[in-house]
């Protein structure tokens, strides 16, 4: 609205305006039913919200597909405290989940079953990505900090560093090595997680950001390029043959391939590039029309059942309001939509 211009509106006006929008608000999805949401059901989705950067409105969502109920705030609501500053990734084992809160420079531990917290992992810079190398162990990758920080899970402290220079993002483990993304570094890095030593680096493109293994027990490893230097790409690593068996590289029009994902068999990659796209890993060629269209919306975060291969995505509309999720089966029909909290970005399967 321009507020140069004064604009009046009648009573009557004002209070229809009213009614729409209200009834709108009551479309967004199912309503906030905690009751309807058991915290320890299998059907559970988890919603990480990274909420605005200083803010401090970072949040949990927790869905319950099996009667699309939804519970907004959950740990805010169990442990009555502020999740904290940007919500950014989740790392899930059989008992706890360690939620990585990244400008507030912690991680929380919280109890899977009663979402109650633990403990905290403190000291470090910017985290981004948490991996559990062995039952006493754990690395955390970071924005800022030109290292990864190594974790006794013992204690749930820092214990040490491996130096890796660069934004250091998601990694995988695969046959005792550990394989981390770098940001604005062009490798992939492995490391031994017995030594904390680096062993090698793979050349691939800028902008390595997520990385999945496939039935083949190959890894997959997006990059979204460097502008004036490198194309986004999409390469399959074989770890068997030490070899890169692939590189797909994308055309000059991507945007900013992100949130690779793949299906509950492994034979399928999925990533969002504005729209959602996804690639057989047996293809050789980079698809070339959408999966699932964004159709104006601002697609943020990308998840896939690993039950049923439904699919998951987010609108983070404005980075300001509530963003919407709206759930697909494995065909892309909608089934589906709701909001979640501030910048929706993950989704996580209890």
């Amino acid at each position: 609205m321009n507020l140069n211009h004064t604009i009046s509106f009648s009573l009557n006006t004002a209070i229809i305006l009213i009614s729409l929008l209200l009834l709108g608000c009551k479309k967004d999805g199912p309503p906030l039913q905690s009751s309807s949401v058991q915290l320890s059901s299998a059907a559970n989705v988890l919603i990480t919200n990274e909420g605005n950067f200083q803010f401090g409105n970072a949040s949990i969502s927790l869905y319950d597909k099996s009667n699309d109920s939804l519970a907004l705030e959950i740990f805010q609501n169990i442990n009555k405290v502020p999740l904290g500053d940007v919500c950014q990734s989740l790392f899930l084992d059989d008992q706890k989940i360690y939620a990585v809160i990244n400008n507030s420079q912690r991680v929380h531990i919280i109890n899977r079953n009663t979402f109650k917290i633990i403990d905290q992992i403190e000291g470090l810079e910017s985290p981004r990505y948490f991996l559990k190398v062995s039952e006493s162990k754990a690395y955390v990758s970071d924005l800022y900090a030109n290292k990864i920080s190594i974790i006794n899970l013992n204690e749930n402290s820092v214990i040490g560093e491996i130096s890796l220079s660069g934004w250091s993002e998601q990694m995988h483990l695969l046959h005792g090595k550990v394989y981390i993304t770098n940001k604005n570094r062009p490798f992939l890095y492995i490391i031994n997680p017995l030594n904390d030593n680096i062993e090698d680096s793979l050349d691939i493109c800028y902008g390595g950001n997520s990385l999945q293994e496939d039935a083949y027990e190959r890894l997959w490893v997006l990059c979204s390029g460097k502008e004036n230097t490198d194309l986004a790409a999409l390469y399959c690593y074989n770890p068997s043959l030490d070899s890169i068996e692939k590189k797909l590289n994308f055309s000059s029009n991507a945007n900013d391939p992100q949130r690779l994902k793949i299906s509950p068999d492994r034979t399928q990659l999925y990533f969002i590039d504005n729209d959602m796209y996804r690639i057989s890993v047996n293809s050789n060629n980079l698809p070339s029309s959408p999966f699932i269209s964004s159709n104006g919306r601002n697609l943020y975060g990308l998840g896939i059942d690993p039950e049923n291969g439904d699919i998951y995505l987010s609108d983070a509309i404005d980075y300001v309001q509530k963003g919407m999720i709206y759930r697909y089966d494995a065909t892309a029909q909608e089934i589906s939509q709701f909001r979640a909290g501030i910048i929706p970005n993950d989704f996580y399967f209890k």
